[in-house]
């Protein structure tokens, strides 16, 4: 992955930001609506031969990324690599978490091709969708979130044909990570999913894989899988689904 410039969307993907810098990408480009300084300055101090910048974007309208990815190009001529991994869980803002799991990840992938497509006379290049398990497991304590996530696997399996791929270049992959380990409590988690009780039986089991196989699964994606292809990553094993 070397010499690659890349662009990650949403907070929650600074583990697949971390995996991509440990495979010397040039530029690295964080796209969010929150800015973690400490976070950035971290990846900076740590990996001093890539280019990390942070642009503030809202992904749920379409012109923001548009003004985004302009900028982006005007500063690197091309991007090669899309992580698509902004988003959020809170079944008591349904329209919101529509707008960021869904729309703003379709609006990405459109923009992308853009700049990507041998269709436009450019060299091709790798979108990967982060979906979920919740995206072919039904979740009662998250039925809105699955929903989006339903979706989004079936836009990036949509968008990865063999067909497509032969036209853009671009190839299209979906990681699917299983219950991951993030800076939300028990108690915060269960003040967006409707059954409190879910989540402190899976808090109790301990079911929670580190952000960091993620960003493997990711990486193992992008190097060795055909456009179209879904990988599952749970409690670190990653497997790839047929559906």
């Amino acid at each position: 992955l070397e010499n690659k410039n890349v662009i990650v969307t949403g907070g929650i993907g600074f583990a697949i930001c971390e995996s991509l810098l440990e495979n010397k990408i040039s530029n690295l480009v964080m796209m969010d609506v929150n800015e973690n300084g400490e976070a950035i300055q971290h990846l900076r101090e740590k990996y001093p031969m890539s280019n990390i910048i942070f642009e503030n974007c809202d992904i749920r309208f379409k012109e923001n990324i548009k003004q985004t990815f302009d900028k982006i190009l005007h500063r690197f001529k091309r991007i090669d690599i899309l992580v698509n991994s902004a988003g959020i869980l809170n079944e008591f803002q349904i329209e919101k978490m529509v707008q960021i799991n869904l729309l703003g990840l379709i609006y990405g992938c459109q923009l992308a091709t853009e700049f990507m497509s041998k269709e436009f006379g450019n060299t091709g290049g790798i979108i990967v969708n982060i979906a979920s398990t919740c995206s072919f497991i039904p979740h009662d304590n998250c039925p809105a979130y699955s929903a989006t996530k339903y979706a989004v696997l079936g836009y990036s399996q949509s968008i990865g044909t063999e067909f497509v791929y032969e036209k853009t270049g671009i190839r299209v992959l979906t990681v699917c990570p299983g219950a991951t380990d993030t800076l939300l409590t028990s108690v915060q988690l269960s003040k967006i999913m409707p059954y409190p009780q879910r989540v402190e039986q899976m808090s109790r089991n301990k079911i929670y894989q580190s952000p960091n196989s993620v960003g493997d699964c990711v990486i193992k994606a992008i190097r060795e899988y055909q456009s179209g292809a879904v990988l599952s990553v749970v409690n670190g094993i990653i497997e790839e689904k047929h559906f």
